[in-house]
């Protein structure tokens, strides 16, 4: 079976769209998934949430990704992509799930199973996307949640954007791994005072064999799009569903790197990503 490549999604067009809803609370409203801050979120007292996203004119959409959720492993999430003539052109559903086995004990209610449970799942930025395949050309997007197991809905972001998937994954040798901002000071009588502060992961790959689409169109298109500052969201590893939760992330790309010609054959280009984590 063929492994899929890393998925890639940015130009996150949330922000640009008129947002609507019914029964989101006052005090955290819906518009605050259009808000950068991801700690500031919309909150809805019940256990299902509907709301939709109009722009003026169609735009490309692959991706559309709800960012620090406290959705349960119950939740569903279902989405519909519409046309400029409000026909659905593309409709799915998602309810996310893994099998970290190295995680259980015996006495675990969900060994057998072998569900994440969310105490597992809180150690990580909650991401739930749906792939839709390709980019399509929409002008709206409704979204539904239904949660099962908690009283009310939460999120902190909305990703709606384009994405590319690469023919030929990163070469050997990417890497992951957490960073650490805690300010550590020790007083003159030795003892250590820290000022904890949230770490954030941080990947690392190469892209050695990239077609002239790959990347002139989206790689070149990536950088002028978002540069070092916007928002992107990867996931390394599409068909891991052990640790899905550690092989995604919402981040910034820290450097741009240049896309270099490194032959004249059909995959002549390369690049490559580092991107930090935003919590």
């Amino acid at each position: 079976m063929e492994t899929k490549s890393c998925l890639i999604a940015y130009d996150n067009r949330a922000d640009e769209g008129t947002m609507t809803g019914e029964e989101w609370s006052a005090e955290l409203p819906l518009k605050n998934m259009q808000n950068k801050i991801l700690t500031k979120v919309a909150r809805i007292e019940k256990q299902t949430a509907n709301f939709s996203l109009k722009w003026d004119r169609p735009i490309p959409i692959r991706v559309i990704g709800l960012i620090r959720h406290n959705l349960s492993q119950e939740a569903t999430v279902n989405i519909k992509l519409k046309n400029i003539a409000n026909n659905t052109i593309y409709e799915s559903s998602k309810r996310w799930k893994g099998r970290p086995f190295i995680m259980r004990e015996w006495a675990d209610p969900d060994f057998i199973a072998g569900e994440p449970r969310d105490t597992f799942r809180s150690r990580h930025s909650r991401i739930t996307y749906i792939d839709c395949g390709r980019n399509f050309g929409a002008k709206s997007i409704d979204v539904s949640v239904t949660e099962q197991k908690l009283n009310y809905i939460q999120v902190g972001r909305l990703f709606v954007g384009k994405a590319w998937s690469p023919k030929i994954n990163y070469k050997s040798g990417q890497k992951i791994w957490y960073e650490q901002i805690t300010d550590k000071r020790r007083a003159l009588g030795g003892t250590l005072y820290t000022d904890l502060r949230a770490n954030y992961r941080v990947i690392q790959f190469g892209l050695s064999y990239l077609t002239q689409d790959e990347a002139l169109g989206y790689a070149m298109d990536m950088q002028k799009n978002i540069g070092d500052s916007d928002e992107c969201l990867v996931n390394l590893d599409p068909d891991n569903t052990v640790y899905p939760y550690a092989m995604t992330l919402m981040g910034r790309v820290r450097q741009l790197s240049p896309i270099e010609q490194i032959a004249r054959i059909e995959y002549p280009f390369s690049t490559a990503y580092e991107i930090e984590e935003i919590v």
